[in-house]
């Protein structure tokens, strides 16, 4: 569904996967109450209600893309080593800047565009899976690995790459500790775990996925109700807000 990793961080996932994954496909779990029953234990483990009503969250994903994400709005702003993109969620439109400030214009931009839409749905589903876990076209099956049990989440719609599957694995209190992806980014399943769980006004996520030694970070993370929370000054996003009308 999500998982179209940015370079850096396919290298990382390519040689922990190669160290820790296994050939097999994505396994078949029992759909039902008791699938749904683990979800709900997870979203309110992450405090999902915090989330829902976060307006604003920043974020750095892999050390490279720069994420600011009005929610409330539907504006994205990526700012990365080739320069600014301003996204509206609305219909993927927006503006393209360069690094020393001009427009890029025509194709170029069309090409950019798409391409930070692509990240924007992997990193931000990096940042909070957990959010995802009742999307239309998310399957919840209960899983059962030598007596442990897993929520597979199967992604049979929606995203970027229908067709992923991810297991999630919790503690007694319902946290996810790790999980377990069958992407198409990489032919065969690996895990990384969650760590470096902070309090982002009252949701709980994860800065920090590591499998092998590697780490996959979000952090620093920011977020609240306003532009000033997630440590904006002021706010980038008046084209957009002019685009639309």
């Amino acid at each position: 569904m999500q998982t179209q990793l940015n370079p850096g961080i396919r290298r990382v996932v390519v040689v922990v996967a190669a160290l820790l994954g296994s050939c097999a496909s994505a396994p078949r779990g029992a759909p039902g109450p008791a699938a749904d029953a683990l979800a709900a234990r997870i979203e309110n483990a992450v405090n999902l209600d915090a989330w829902n009503q976060l307006a604003v969250v920043s974020w750095v994903f892999g050390g490279s893309h720069q994420w600011l994400w009005d929610r409330a709005r539907g504006f994205v702003r990526l700012q990365d080593d080739q320069g600014t993109v301003l996204l509206d969620a609305w219909d993927r439109g927006g503006f393209v800047v360069d690094n020393e400030g001009g427009d890029v214009l025509g194709a170029r931009a069309g090409e950019r565009l798409q391409s930070a839409w692509a990240a924007f749905i992997n990193d931000s589903f990096w940042l909070n899976p957990f959010a995802t876990l009742r999307n239309q076209g998310a399957r919840r099956e209960l899983l059962d690995i030598d007596g442990v049990k897993a929520l597979l989440i199967r992604y049979e719609g929606g995203g970027i790459t229908p067709g992923d599957s991810y297991a999630f694995f919790v503690d007694d209190t319902g946290l996810p500790t790790r999980w377990k992806l069958w992407v198409q980014v990489v032919p065969f399943g690996f895990q990384t775990s969650f760590e470096e769980w902070i309090d982002v006004d009252g949701a709980r996520l994860a800065a920090n996925h590591k499998a092998a030694g590697i780490g996959v970070s979000s952090s620093p993370i920011k977020g609240g109700k306003t532009l000033k929370d997630a440590g904006a000054v002021d706010d980038p996003f008046a084209r957009l807000l002019a685009r639309r009308h």
